[in-house]
């Protein structure tokens, strides 16, 4: 057995890095539906200016590109949940031997 706190400091800081990047996914996920949104608005807006075809065309195109999006971000996010939850777990066992082994060292 060794001291782990070397270890731990790492497994700490890219906790912290992983929470970090999804706090950035989730703030893009919300301009990605303010922008929809905004599509939205556009499109109905400008129906006096486009012909029906150009309008369809718009929101088909508009519609794919922000499924892409969401696909994207929804399969980042869960990447992000699934590491961060190894890593606590790990974070958790490593402290539990770097606490057993300064015991022991305490101990001699």
């Amino acid at each position: 057995m060794r001291c782990r706190c070397r270890d731990i400091g790492k497994v700490s800081r890219d906790i912290q890095t992983l929470g970090e990047m999804e706090s950035r996914v989730s703030t893009i996920s919300g301009r990605d539906t303010t922008q929809s949104v905004g599509f939205s608005r556009i499109s109905g807006n400008s129906s006096g200016l486009a012909s029906p075809v150009n309008i369809n065309s718009l929101s088909v195109q508009t519609d794919r590109l922000n499924n892409a999006l969401n696909n994207s971000q929804t399969s980042i996010s869960g990447s992000i949940s699934s590491e961060l939850s190894t890593l606590r777990k790990e974070l958790t066992r490593l402290e539990a031997r770097d606490k057993e082994y300064h015991e022991a060292q305490e101990e001699d």
